[in-house]
């Protein structure tokens, strides 16, 4: 009797601790899928690795070894890198959102859950370099490097080039090209009102017999071509004249004037000389 007791007191306590490890894995399974729903991809997968050993229920480990495939594959990971202010690689501690995760940079992948995290490298100095950034489910091995900025470099104090006025850069230039067209239209009205002047001479003139019809057109183009000569020569001069006073600086700004007068132009010419 005591030998057929001893035998049911071990398989009862063989049952009992196998049914509180099942107990455990179906726990840990039903832990997994409510983590995995809520995004917490890292703990899920801590609690489906402890499910799908194979001390587990072979129905509990056979799903949990699925979902842990499933997790695996949307885990995203990141390979932080330090860079110092001289853009060489740099070693250090690294913080994932304050908790340590690596105690170095050896380019090893860490897995991280979906979302925003604060990543942190404390140098062996001391000195820190922060980086936030978003990860999203499934992206793989995202590389982030963490740079370390330099000091500020002086910036060349650009020269500021003096802004010319309208009138102290094109004026010269534009009393120029009105002396030459008055110029080049005294000499057309010239030649023309000399042509028809010898043609009517040879005409009515030699038998003293023309209109004033015949000739107050001569007469117009003469005037006309003086008025030019007049025009053009003030003109050109005035912009020579504007040119070479505003060439010295300190000189004041000339004004110059032009007005129309009897038989020719007005010049009146204000500056210090």
């Amino acid at each position: 009797m005591s030998r057929i007791a001893l035998v049911l007191a071990l398989l009862l306590l063989s049952s009992t601790a196998w049914g509180s490890e099942a107990a455990v894995c179906a726990q840990a399974a039903e832990d997994a899928q409510r983590a995995r729903d809520e995004g917490k991809l890292s703990e899920a997968k801590k609690k489906l690795l402890q499910c799908s050993k194979s001390e587990c229920p072979k129905v509990v480990s056979k799903d949990c070894v699925a979902w842990l495939e499933e997790v695996s594959q949307s885990m995203p990971s990141v390979v932080v890198r330090a860079k110092d202010a001289d853009g060489k690689d740099a070693d250090g501690t690294l913080f994932v959102d304050d908790a340590q995760a690596s105690d170095h940079l050896d380019g090893t992948a860490i897995e991280l859950d979906p979302g925003r995290h604060r990543l942190r490298v404390v140098l062996s100095d001391g000195r820190e370099l922060g980086q936030t950034v978003t990860i999203a489910t499934g992206e793989k091995n995202r590389l982030v490097t963490l740079s370390e900025k330099g000091k500020p470099k002086a910036k060349p104090v650009p020269m500021v080039k003096k802004k010319e006025t309208a009138s102290s850069s094109a004026a010269p230039w534009i009393l120029g090209g009105v002396g030459v067209a008055g110029l080049v239209t005294f000499g057309t009205l010239e030649l023309i009102a000399q042509g028809e002047y010898s043609d009517m001479l040879d005409g009515c003139g030699a038998t003293r017999s023309c209109s004033d019809g015949e000739l107050s057109p001569i007469r117009t183009k003469f005037v006309a071509a003086g008025v030019a000569l007049g025009v053009g020569v003030v003109a050109l001069g005035s912009g020579i004249t504007w040119k070479l006073l505003e060439s010295d600086p300190k000189e004041d700004a000339a004004r110059i004037e032009l007005s129309p007068a009897a038989g020719g132009a007005l010049l009146r010419a204000r500056g210090s000389f």
